[in-house]
């Protein structure tokens, strides 16, 4: 018959008469030692265990705060960066503007200039023109004086002069 014993363990009576059997307690004590040497390894393992989960947990923490300072970091640079650039955009626009106004303008210059040089060279091409027809009125007058002169030096006495109160009116003033 079995009896139960001290955590559970069945003794087995052996038939003596005294309940116990003396080979199968040794092996029942040789079992409990390994039973409780495996269990204070197992929980040597765990304490272990438990040790590196908690190292491993407070790495994990501080790198996650490392992390978090760097995206904390990244976001700022980005942010100055993003207005930094959102600056230079306006800046670029107000530049962009100011060169298209200047560059209208010296078009409509460059055109007000252009009509004017083409009235100067105009108006230089009719002063030509009355420069050449004055000259040919000049050397005409030259040739009629010359001739003249050349008719008073030959016969002075066909050209005689004048009394004023003779001539006209009109040449008499």
């Amino acid at each position: 018959m079995a009896n139960p014993g001290i955590m559970g363990v069945v003794f087995k009576d052996s038939g003596r008469g005294t309940g116990f059997d003396f080979n199968g307690s040794l092996d029942l004590q040789k079992q409990i030692e390994e039973l409780a040497s495996k269990l204070r390894g197992s929980n040597q393992r765990m304490q272990e265990m438990e040790a590196e989960q908690f190292e491993s947990s407070r790495n994990s923490q501080a790198e996650i705060s490392k992390l978090q300072d760097d995206l904390r970091c990244l976001r700022d640079k980005y942010d100055r960066l993003f207005d930094a650039h959102r600056k230079v955009q306006r800046l670029n626009s107000n530049l962009e503007d100011n060169l298209l106004k200047l560059t209208e303008k010296f078009d409509s210059d460059r055109q007000q200039l252009t009509r004017e040089l083409r009235e100067s060279q105009m108006k230089l091409v009719e002063a030509r023109q009355a420069i050449i027809m004055i000259e040919d009125e000049n050397e005409r007058y030259r040739t009629d004086c010359n001739l003249a002169v050349q008719l008073l030096q030959c016969k002075p006495s066909n050209f005689i002069a004048h009394k004023l109160n003779t001539l006209p009116l009109d040449l008499a003033r």
